[in-house]
Parts: structure tokens; sequence; C-alpha cells
């Protein structure tokens, strides 16, 4: 990927423009990505990558800027700053799709882009959602339900602190809000050492393992839990890391992969039999549905199925496959 929006001369982004008005020239279109973020120093931002097949079928990417932005939360100020970027580069018009995350302001953002297109009488149906932050978002309303008897037993439980806590936090992976994997991650070391650290507890010398002797040692049922809660993870960070190429182009996989979350959530809800992860995964595959129906192409997800198609591996079939008709 190459950046252009700062630290480049003239002259080469006048090169990009010329290889974007050519592309122009032969009806080509556009994508977008958008990516809003704020600093450690509370400061906003916005970058917007632009995507696009050349004549010679090159999928070129360019990063057209980073704006620091002053009002972040406004979807119409957001609209206002892309229209900016778009019309410097004479595309405004020429973009078929937009790949952004969940917030609220970019759905304000998409809302008023489509209204813009309304008026020239351009039908926008390219709004994509970047799944990595619907896969948070999924595995994140599970979180809260099948941990949430386990909040109410820690209520009375002393937390202590431990020594030498900077070289602590080199070993243990911390839990991030937005990286559920690093949940994921402690879960499977706790489980693959559980044996050593067991040994470490029943035999440690210390005051703080004596006294805390009880709370420390998990008992069987307790494991089990963790594994299950494992089992449903592992669905998520297998699809994830299929997903998340960023040498190639993955949106092909896009709905295959949906669908087959969609299957291995109901299949380990049947597994497990159990009422708490049942009631979990159900808020799980809702969400899931609000951002990725099952049987159901609309305005939204059609760029999705026409790239399934468009798939020599795939095409027409697919739809089969996953329960659509060839109407």
């Amino acid at each position: 990927m190459v950046l252009v929006s700062r630290g480049i001369t003239i002259q080469k982004k006048s090169l990009i423009k010329e290889e974007i008005k050519d592309n122009i020239e032969i009806n080509g279109s556009f994508s977008l990505t958008l990516d809003a973020w704020i600093a450690i120093n509370q400061d906003a931002y916005l970058g917007i990558t632009l995507h696009f097949i050349n004549k010679n079928f090159e999928l070129k990417s360019y990063l057209l800027w980073i704006r620091d932005l002053k009002e972040p939360h406004l979807g119409r100020y957001l609209i206002e700053e892309l229209l900016k970027s778009l019309q410097d580069y004479n595309i405004e018009y020429n973009i078929s799709s937009i790949t952004r995350d969940n917030a609220s302001s970019n759905d304000t953002l998409i809302k008023e882009l489509r209204s813009y297109y309304d008026i020239s009488g351009i039908v926008f149906q390219g709004d994509i959602s970047c799944i990595a932050h619907v896969l948070n978002l999924v595995v994140q309303d599970i979180l809260k339900a099948i941990i949430k008897e386990a909040y109410n037993d820690l209520d009375n439980i002393d937390i202590y602190n431990i020594e030498n806590e900077e070289e602590v936090e080199d070993i243990i992976p911390n839990n991030q809000k937005t990286r559920w994997s690093s949940i994921a991650n402690m879960l499977k070391d706790l489980l693959n050492l559980w044996l050593a650290i067991k040994l470490v507890i029943t035999s440690s010398k210390s005051k703080v393992f004596k006294t805390n002797r009880d709370i420390l040692l998990l008992k069987d049922s307790d494991i089990q839990y963790l594994e299950k809660c494992l089992k449903i993870f592992n669905i998520f960070i297998k699809a994830t890391t299929k997903l998340q190429a960023d040498k190639y182009p993955t949106i092909y996989y896009l709905i295959p992969e949906v669908y087959n979350i969609y299957t291995r959530l109901e299949n380990i809800r049947e597994e497990l039999n159990d009422p708490v992860f049942r009631d979990a995964i159900n808020k799980g595959i809702a969400k899931l549905r609000k951002y990725y129906p099952k049987q159901g192409i609309n305005l939204n997800n059609r760029a999705l199925y026409l790239s399934l198609i468009l798939d020599p591996r795939i095409k027409r079939d697919g739809l089969e496959l996953i329960g659509l008709t060839r109407g």
C-alpha cells in the first residue's frame, strides 16, 4: 500500500491522480476502507484507503489521507471530510463500496452518503461492515452472558497485588476490551499449564498462597467450564485468522465463513447442552444476524454475494449450498 497523504511529493500525487483518472476512463470504480481511532492524547483521526483494479487487472491500494478530526463522533462532519478527499481526486461519484467499523458515527456517515448519491440518481449499495468488528461484537455478547455468574462469585474475593508486576505483564497476555482473542490466549495458557500451576499453589509456603489456597485452586467443574468457553472462542479464532489476511483480498471468503460460523455455533450449542451456554450462544447468533442476516440478500450485503458468485470456485452453485435459490 502506498501512502499519499503526507510526506509525498506533488509529482508523486499527480502520478497517482493520473492512474485514478485512467481507471475512471475505463468505467472503473473504487472501494474505500475507513479507519477512525483516538490516539493516547485523545486526538481523533480518520484514515481513508482507496482500492481498485487497474486496466492490467492489478489490485492497487493508496492511503489517500490521515486527518485529525475536530468532531470525531458526528457523522455529518465525517461525510464532509470524506467528500473533501474524494473531490480532491474527482472520484466522489465512483465509489462502489465502503468497508468500515460499526461505530454510530459511521452509520450516520453512510446514511449521509446515500442521501448525497440519491440527489444524483445513484444508488449506493456497498456498505460493508468490517468482519473483525462484527465478530468482536458477537463474542462480547457471548462473553457477557457466560461470565455473568462468575462476576457475581468474585464480588467478595480479595484481590492481592503481585510482586514483580512488570515481569508478570511480560508473560501474561493482558485482556483488552476490543481484542477478545487475548482472553482465549489466556485460557489456552491456563489450561495447558494448569497441572503445574496447581502444583505451585498446593506446595508453596507463601503466606498468600496458604491463606487463599481454596480460592486459587480451581475445581474440576471450573476447568470444564473454561474448556467449554474455549470451544466457543476457537470458532471465532479460526474465522478471524482466515479473513484477516493483508496480502490478498478475502471478501469472497466472508459469506461462506459467516455461514460456517452459524453452523458451528448451532452445533456446539447442542453439544454443550447447557442453559447458560445456550443462552449465550443464542445472543451471539442474534448479533451476527443483525449484520449478516442468514438467507437474505439486501441492499447492504449485495456486494458480498456478488463477490461470492465471481469466485470461479463457487459461482452460483455456492448460493444453493448456503440455502439460497438460483432466482
